[in-house]
């Protein structure tokens, strides 16, 4: 027996939630001063609603908003302080199914964008859904 979707449903297939942990896979080095300072992102965890508007059966486009939490390390030779900081994310991607559950994936992503700093990604990815 088929079941046909009513207007909510509809709405409510085209709204996900997801939640997201990383970490900095390479250093960074700015010059303070004259002496060079490492900056490396610890980690970052966060929660996010992603709103898709659907381009054909097998494509979409997306925006995504949410919080961000993330610690980071600065160190200059013979010093080193970590800190926390947290705030809005905001982003978008685009994806494209080949086989109902196997994806490609292109997002960029605002992670927390502080008046000393931003943490942004722009990343590609395969996705396999359950």
């Amino acid at each position: 027996m088929a079941h046909a979707k009513g207007p909510a449903e509809d709405e409510l297939s085209n709204v996900s939630v997801e939640g997201r942990f990383g970490f900095g896979i390479d250093d960074d080095t700015v010059s303070v001063a004259g002496i060079d300072a490492k900056l490396e992102i610890d980690n970052f965890f966060g929660g996010y609603v992603l709103g898709h508007l659907p381009l054909a059966d097998q494509a979409s486009v997306y925006g995504l908003i949410g919080f961000t939490r993330g610690k980071g390390t600065i160190s200059v030779p013979g010093f080193s302080e970590s800190d926390t900081d947290s705030g809005l994310t905001w982003g978008t991607g685009f994806n494209f199914f080949a086989p109902p559950q196997l994806g490609v994936n292109a997002e960029y992503v605002q992670y927390l964008d502080e008046s000393g700093y931003d943490l942004s990604a722009f990343s590609l990815g395969l996705t396999y859904n359950f």
